[in-house]
């Protein structure tokens, strides 16, 4: 069972960059605010078992963390270059996938090197961004349309018919 959808990967990869800049903004505010609360005078320990500002701490280390990530995904999103994919050629970074579960159930999947977890919505269409680093996106590498993969999931073992890449 073929989808009968074409989807645009540069529209899709540019509605994902817009997403990534939107929570980078979200992020960045974060970080500062997050900062600020671990520099305030109101932060410093009253006494040995205050912890405010310890806490405080590894919050804005954390904001900071998120977004320096997310500027690197922004910076490598951009520089991707889109390929076009054929019936036979292995799943490499930028296909556009479609796979099918045992239970008749399909999923779209943009395959990306980083960015994993973001889905976005396309003319109608839900798409879950994959990386090589998940069990997912493992199972998917350099495998071709018609191929079945099995993905561990903990102790489950699932089934999925490539039906569609792009």
């Amino acid at each position: 069972m073929k989808p009968n959808h074409n989807i645009n990967k540069e529209e899709l990869l540019q509605k994902l960059i817009s997403q990534v800049e939107k929570e980078l903004a979200v992020a960045i505010q974060a970080a500062r605010t997050a900062h600020e609360d671990a520099t305030n005078e109101e932060s410093k320990p009253e006494n040995e078992y205050d912890t405010r500002a310890l806490e405080a701490s590894y919050v804005a280390r954390g904001q900071a963390k998120r977004v320096a990530d997310l500027k690197e995904m922004l910076f490598e999103f951009k520089r991707i270059k889109i390929k076009n994919f054929d019936d036979n050629e292995p799943i490499t970074a930028t296909a556009f996938i479609a796979i099918e579960s045992e239970q008749n159930k399909i999923q779209n999947l943009f395959f990306l090197p980083l960015g994993g977890g973001f889905s976005v919505e396309l003319d109608g269409v839900k798409v879950q961004v994959v990386t090589p680093s998940t069990p997912l996106g493992q199972a998917l590498l350099q495998t071709k349309l018609g191929d079945i993969i099995q993905v561990n999931l903990g102790a489950a073992v699932r089934e999925y018919e490539i039906i569609s890449v792009q």
